[in-house]
C-alpha cells in the first residue's frame, strides 16, 4: 500500500482519503468478526488484505497530515510527539479490544452459564463491532478537515 499511498494522496487528497480509508478499515474490522472456522481460507485473506490496506493507507495519511504544518525547526519535537502518541494510541486500542472482550464475556455469562475466563466466538465477535464503531467515529474528525489540509506536502 505504501506504494500507492503518495499518488492515492496526490489525486484525492487527504480529507477524502482519510474518510475513505477508515470506512474501509472500520468495515472490514466488523467482517472480521464475523469471520469462523468455517470460513474459506480465501475469504478470510480477503477480509485481512483489504483491512490491511484500509489500516496502512489510514495511519500513512495521518501520519503524514501530522507533519503538515510543522515549521522545520520543529520537526524533530514533532516526531518524537508523534512517535509517542501513535504508540500510546496503540495501546489504547488493544486495551479497548480486551475490555470489550471482557465486557461481552461478562455480560453473555448472564444470560448462558459458562466457565469464567472462557471466551465464546460470539464475544470476539461483539469485540470486533466495538472496535468497528470506534475506527468510524475518527470519520467525524476528518470530514472535519478543510477540503485542501495537507495539499502543502502533497
Amino acid at each position: 500500500m505504501k506504494l500507492f499511498t503518495t499518488p492515492i494522496l496526490r489525486r484525492f487528497g487527504f480529507r477524502r482519503v482519510a474518510i475513505v480509508a477508515s470506512g474501509v478499515a472500520g468495515l472490514f474490522v466488523a467482517a472480521c468478526g464475523w469471520l469462523m472456522p468455517a470460513t474459506p481460507l480465501l475469504l478470510t485473506l480477503f477480509v485481512l488484505f483489504v483491512y490491511g490496506l484500509g489500516r496502512s493507507l489510514q495511519f500513512t495519511t495521518l501520519a503524514t497530515l501530522a507533519y503538515a504544518d510543522v515549521d522545520p525547526r520543529r520537526m524533530g519535537a514533532a516526531s518524537t510527539l508523534w512517535s509517542a502518541a501513535q504508540q500510546m494510541t496503540i495501546g489504547l486500542g488493544i486495551a479497548f479490544g480486551a475490555l470489550c472482550l471482557q465486557l461481552s464475556a461478562a455480560l453473555a455469562a448472564r444470560f448462558t452459564p459458562r466457565d469464567s475466563g472462557v471466551f465464546v466466538l460470539s464475544d470476539f465477535r461483539w469485540a470486533f463491532l466495538a472496535a468497528s464503531v470506534l475506527v468510524l467515529t475518527s470519520i467525524i474528525g476528518y470530514a472535519r478537515l478543510r477540503g485542501d489540509a495537507g495539499a502543502s506536502i502533497a
